[in-house]
């Protein structure tokens, strides 16, 4: 990144940025590495902590999208339905030609429609 700044019309600057990507998206890649392992290790919290670092370290890396929605199935897992549908609802929003998006907005349908059900009473009928 530091090349790219300071020499914005180097004959290399395509290239400088081509790498810059390959390493943000190699970095995006280890960091879902990480939460996957937390998250077969049954610590969703550290997951979280981990994929919320992503967005805010490699805003341009184009895994983010991935590492949101890791981060929203996290959080329904974690029975935070609002948190989870905020996220979904940023991948819509923010990356509509990606392919998470539609699989968010099915998310999104579905919470929409679980929030909608009557909740089941006790098996006494009542």
């Amino acid at each position: 990144m530091h090349f790219i700044k300071k020499y914005p019309k180097s004959p290399w600057i395509e290239r400088a940025i081509k790498l810059n990507r390959e390493v943000e998206d190699a970095l995006v890649d280890h960091e879902i590495y990480v939460a996957r392992f937390y998250l077969r290790h049954d610590d969703r919290r550290a997951a979280t902590v981990r994929l919320d670092g992503i967005q805010n370290n490699y805003p341009k890396s184009t895994r983010v999208p991935d590492a949101l929605f890791l981060r929203a199935i996290t959080f329904l897992e974690m029975d935070q339905v609002d948190d989870a549908r905020k996220v979904f609802k940023e991948i819509v929003d923010n990356y509509p030609e990606h392919y998470q998006s539609p699989r968010a907005k099915d998310y999104l349908k579905y919470l929409d429609q679980r929030g909608k059900q009557p909740e089941k009473r006790g098996g006494d009928g009542q």
